[in-house]
């Protein structure tokens, strides 16, 4: 468990190190780590805002909750670039300080995921090369989130069950499909 204390440091100082190079590049975009500025934290936060499912009732709209999630302790933060160099997404795992299970999010700004499973394969790849002490990575989402679950399943995750009325969405409560891949299913491919 000691490359995983390393893993940590390298978590603290991602926050202020400049991103020097894509850790990967496939087709149309590029993935580097994100560096928090507070122009990128505003740019966040203009675009998280606009999703009224990314947040349940008790915490839409309210901008502490999204910079408490922006500084949760044994996270680690992807950005999602085009071409361009304009961000489309991002990835963050939380709860890395648990070593062996960790949660997987993601957020696209283009909305379009009908074409990213292979990118997510990527990144999933690189998680966990980085943090070799992982041993799965669980991803949850509100039920009604449709396209996301299929992205989920065409990158590898498997639909381990439902957490019944979780969410309060709209107001309506909603179940929760919680997902998991297996370090071995990513880097042996489906072991």
């Amino acid at each position: 468990m000691d490359g995983f204390s390393n893993d940590v440091e390298v978590l603290s100082e991602q926050r202020s190190v400049k991103a020097s190079s894509f850790l990967i590049t496939i087709g149309l975009w590029h993935v580097q780590e994100l560096v928090l500025t507070q122009q990128k934290i505003d740019w966040l936060w203009s675009q998280v805002k606009r999703y009224p499912t990314l947040f349940s009732d008790l915490t839409k709209g309210k901008a502490h909750a999204f910079l408490d999630l922006l500084e949760v302790p044994y996270s680690y933060w992807l950005e999602i670039l085009d071409t361009d160099d304009k961000t489309i997404g991002i990835v963050y795992v939380t709860d890395l300080g648990q070593q062996i299970d960790a949660n997987f999010h993601l957020f696209f700004v283009d909305r379009d995921l009908s074409n990213k499973s292979e990118l997510v394969k990527e990144i999933l790849d690189h998680v966990f090369n980085k943090f070799p002490a992982l041993h799965r990575l669980t991803a949850t989402m509100p039920d009604i989130y449709f396209a996301t679950k299929r992205l989920a399943i065409k990158s590898g995750f498997k639909l381990e069950g439902t957490i019944r009325e979780s969410l309060l969405i709209g107001g309506k409560w909603r179940h929760e499909a919680r997902y998991g891949i297996l370090a071995k299913e990513v880097l042996n491919g489906n072991d």
